[in-house]
């Protein structure tokens, strides 16, 4: 069970997805006030941060299979 198993990267998406709604559903449901708006703020850019660190480093695809954004003729 290497580093690229599939397995283990859905294995964690699905312990962030139970965490995020146990927090939401449980955790911000005790809060009032101020302290649930600025707790629902700092969810959401955790929320934020870990997409771009799953993007960069968990599911990021192989180098030689991201297509290229110009074909290489057009760079001569």
């Amino acid at each position: 069970m290497g580093r690229g198993s599939r397995m283990l990267r859905y294995i964690s998406l699905g312990v962030i997805i139970l965490t995020v709604g146990k927090v939401f559903l449980y955790d911000l449901a005790k809060l009032t006030g101020l302290y649930r708006v600025l707790s629902f703020l700092g969810l959401a850019v955790a929320l934020i941060l870990v997409s771009l660190l799953y993007q960069r480093f968990v599911f990021r695809r192989p180098a030689e299979a991201r297509a290229p954004l110009v074909p290489p003729e057009a760079m001569q």
